[in-house]
């Protein structure tokens, strides 16, 4: 049989995978991306199916595999020879050490057939769907849907695919919230470590990921799955870890990265605002640097900006606006007479020279000139700018100019208008700011507030339902809490249940669904709604659920809770009671 190496540097491991028949081997090239291609001399003399490969021969699944790629002949022992190419292409030291990860061929099944491989998809051809595409969600992308993949065409050992198989029937009867499970590629991720590329939205998901982990080490129902889940981790990635040093590494990493990392809700990191200047300007310049650390790591830098900031709307306050207010108080409403305004100038040394004092009369010479031979402008440009300027506009055009300047801010135009918008804006910002985090604690006693309303209307009315035998037996209301980054569990999947949305507002939103998972995806991909709590009742069946969600749309209000969908409750007959 074939011998396939396969090195990958980020990881620093290898796995030698033995035995492969020529189809199993053309299979994995097929179906694994690398940089680098190399093929042992050996080959060159070894039959190929039913041809000899030959320097120059032809003939062969793997000759016409390896045909139409680009790779290079290497001799030697296979294993230390490839090592060493691949520590001398990627600039690694040669003490580099690589851990071997690989699988006894002996405790695995055989790697799934080239044909069936193509015949089920698994290999894109075209003419023939995948079958990953009809078995698997269509919200199911990217790595679980290629770790789905490498488990049909490598099949693993019987023992993993057992704990897999385990897993999946325990997460099919978990009754509480589970994480949204965040991927990363791993070895994308150690690259950008090593290299020290990593950015703030990096170390947002590695701390997302391990909290994921803390959770379900945290919760009776999950710490089971946690376990089993690390004997699969081990055979993707070579490395076995004990699950309490799992969580104990865990926990340190989401502390200091949540000590370095600006998350959501830090004060501190608000964009400045003042009332004269326009609220854009301070987010295109700050937006793309601001919460991204904390501010006690870069204490210097915010405070020079802040600085600056301030100074900004001091000059502009000093300078710019008494001229507006001046150029609004002279201008008549209704075409009357207009003033002129400009500014003062003084004789000093022979020179003309601006006071920079705001005066009224006639307009006077800009002293642009002047001004650009005394900061250092090379005189042929000054003199070309005055050939172009008297060209132009001739002598005496100055106030022509000028009036023009003046027209241009019609009398309708309010400037300061423009400023109390701004600034009513701003505190309109402010004060959504200061609300949301004054709720960040009463927003707990909402959910338990409502959580506990919820399951008193419905149970009392599940109990009326059974007393009227419309129920064949009485079901508990067991109201379970979907968190920010959280989602419902699979053995909600085609089950009927009521919800309730709680925005951030305070409002509450009810509706009831056969697809709870596909509903909570739907409502947090709106602006602002992407981290709210949702809670949810199972109930037995559709009809039900609708009777439950009038009921609670049409109570619920007068216990007190606002509703956004308050009128929903008159669209149906029943529940009203």
């Amino acid at each position: 049989g074939y011998c396939l190496i396969s090195i990958l540097e980020s990881m620093k491991t290898y796995s030698v995978e033995d035995g492969l028949t020529e189809e199993a081997i053309v299979t994995k090239l097929r179906t694994c991306r690398c940089h680098y291609l190399f093929l042992h001399t050996s080959l060159r003399h070894n039959a190929s199916g039913t041809s000899r490969w030959g320097e120059f021969g032809e003939g062969g699944l793997l000759w016409g595999e390896c045909s139409g790629k680009h790779f290079e002949w290497f001799d030697g022992i296979p294993v230390s020879e490839l090592l060493c190419k691949v520590k001398e292409l990627y600039g690694l030291d040669q003490e580099a050490v690589f851990r071997n990860v690989t699988v006894s061929s002996g405790e695995r099944p055989r790697p799934l057939y080239l044909g069936t491989a193509t015949q089920i998809g698994a290999i894109p051809t075209e003419g023939i769907p995948s079958l990953l595409k009809v078995l698997l969600p269509s919200n199911c992308v990217g790595l679980p849907v290629l770790y789905i993949r490498d488990l049909l065409l490598n099949p693993p050992p019987y023992a993993i695919a057992s704990a897999i198989q385990a897993i999946c029937k325990l997460m099919s009867s978990v009754t509480c919230s589970i994480p949204e499970f965040t991927c990363m590629s791993a070895p994308k991720l150690v690259k950008l470590l090593e290299s020290k590329e990593a950015n703030h939205i990096e170390f947002c998901r590695i701390k997302n990921i391990v909290d994921e982990i803390l959770q379900m080490s945290r919760s009776s129902e999950l710490s089971s799955i946690l376990q089993m889940l690390l004997d699969p981790t081990w055979l993707a990635t070579g490395l076995k870890i004990e699950c309490d040093n799992l969580v104990k590494e865990c926990e340190s990493i989401s502390q200091r990265i949540g000590e370095t990392i600006s998350l959501d809700g830090d004060e501190d990191q608000e964009i400045s605002s003042f009332s004269n200047i326009p609220e854009e300007f301070f987010v295109d310049m700050e937006s793309t640097w601001k919460g991204r650390v904390k501010r006690m790591h870069a204490e210097k830098a915010f405070s020079e900006v802040e600085r600056a900031a301030e100074a900004l709307s001091e000059a502009v306050t000093e300078d710019f606006l008494p001229i507006v207010s001046r150029v609004k108080a002279i201008m008549s409403p209704l075409g009357g007479p207009k003033g002129e305004i400009s500014y003062g100038t003084e004789i000093a040394d022979g020179c003309t020279r601006p006071t920079w004092k705001l005066v009224d009369g006639v307009c006077r010479e800009s002293l642009a000139f002047e001004t650009a031979q005394r900061e250092g402008i090379p005189e042929e440009i000054i003199r070309r700018a005055e050939e172009l300027y008297f060209s132009i506009n001739g002598s005496g055009s100055c106030s022509q100019i000028d009036d023009a300047k003046i027209e241009h801010l019609s009398p309708g135009s309010d400037v300061n208008g423009f400023y109390e918008a701004s600034d009513s804006l701003r505190r309109i910002s402010n004060g959504f700011s200061s609300f949301r985090t004054e709720i960040s604690n009463p927003k707990e006693i909402l959910l338990k507030e409502v959580e506990s309303n919820i399951t008193i209307i419905c149970q009392k009315k599940l109990i009326e339902l059974y007393k009227q035998k419309n129920l064949s037996e009485l079901a508990e209301v067991s109201c379970v809490a979907v968190g920010a980054r959280e989602q419902p569990p699979p053995s909600t999947i085609g089950a009927s249940s009521i919800y309730v949305l709680c925005r951030p507002d305070k409002k509450l939103y009810i509706g009831q669904t056969d697809d709870l998972v596909g509903r909570v995806r739907a409502h947090r991909s709106k602006e602002g709604m992407e981290n709210v709590t949702f809670l949810y009742v199972l109930v037995p069946g559709k009809s039900v659920a609708s009777q439950l969600e009038t009921l609670l749309i049409n109570q619920l209000p007068n216990r007190g809770f606002r509703l956004v969908n308050k009128a929903d409750g008159k669209h149906r007959n029943f529940g009203t009671s």
